[in-house]
């Protein structure tokens, strides 16, 4: 919903019949489809480096490599496959193609977790899978410049869902104090437990007010796309931070019943993606660094 289907939209516009039906059926539900960029050959975080490759000849292109704990591997139609065609770390060097996984040479594999159930997580290796130049998106040598452009989207979305995500467990977690009764009176009236327990609203309130400040309207945006990137790496790192802290103060609070199967034990193993998938925390504060004047302009002096 953050990648692969904004993707699949933008390059809608004006192309082959192929991806008009494509879109059409993943927005009615009859088809699912995968973002296959984190590669087997590289850290998922440093796309320039993937190993995957595809070769252009004539109005055929050939795709090797190997994907690596792609959501939907196991059940979807189709997958994004961002692939290089030149050497190099340049954006030019690599293109984004549409590829049916039910083509000859697509191979699925589970990945090796018991997190994330429902996920359909898995890898894809594609071995000299052959396609038409029908199947390129956006053209040859846009692949990692329509990418990064929508991870603006994609890190906007991940700090929507974390905030939405922390809600949820603070108000379960609160029901639970509620009710939960030690010598005749609710854990809720121990003070010790009360104050944790606002240390982790403060958090997921902090995050909630900046996840309304960027999900407002910019027209005026004078940073354009440069100035979006960094706003919401800044969401996405802090709604990971907050997701780890509201998971580890609420996680003790819940006691043994955190351990039931489906409790927040799981939930708070599984919320660490939210500081690796997409791009690590590390790597988004590198981002924010990089445009910290325009996010924290100079305070001009007395007199200047």
């Amino acid at each position: 919903m953050a990648n692969a289907l904004p993707l699949l939209l933008a390059a809608w516009r004006g192309s082959a019949h192929r991806l008009t039906t494509v879109a059409e059926d993943i927005l009615d539900g009859t088809a699912q489809i995968g973002v296959a960029a984190t590669d087997g050959a590289a850290p998922g975080s440093d796309l320039t480096s993937l190993g995957t490759t595809v070769e252009f000849s004539g109005d055929r292109v050939e795709l090797t490599g190997t994907k690596r704990w792609i959501v939907n591997a196991m059940t979807a139609e189709w997958a994004l496959v961002l692939a290089r065609h030149a050497p190099g770390r340049q954006f030019t060097s690599f293109t984004l193609l549409l590829v049916p996984l039910d083509a000859p040479g697509v191979t699925r594999s589970p990945a090796d977790t018991t997190a994330f159930n429902g996920s359909a997580l898995g890898d894809l290796t594609f071995d000299r899978v052959q396609l038409g130049t029908g199947h390129v998106i956006g053209g040859r040598g846009r692949g990692l410049a329509l990418f990064a452009r929508q991870m603006a989207g994609e890190r906007l979305a991940s700090g929507l869902w974390a905030e939405a995500l922390a809600g949820r467990v603070l108000a379960e977690v609160r029901t639970h104090l509620s009710e939960r009764r030690i010598a005749g009176a609710p854990l809720w009236h121990n003070a010790a437990v009360r104050q944790r327990y606002a240390e982790a609203v403060l958090t997921h309130q902090t995050l909630r007010a900046l996840c309304d400040r960027l999900s407002q309207p910019r027209p005026d945006n004078p940073g354009g796309l440069d100035e979006a990137m960094a706003l919401t790496a800044v969401v996405k790192a802090a709604g990971a931070r907050a997701l780890d802290t509201v998971l580890d103060t609420c996680g003790p609070l819940m006691g043994a019943d955190g351990f039931k199967s489906d409790g927040i034990q799981q939930l708070r193993l599984e919320t660490a993606m939210f500081g690796i998938a997409g791009g690590t925390t590390a790597t988004l504060l590198d981002l924010i660094a990089d445009h910290s004047e325009a996010l924290v302009p100079a305070v001009a002096t007395a007199g200047a």
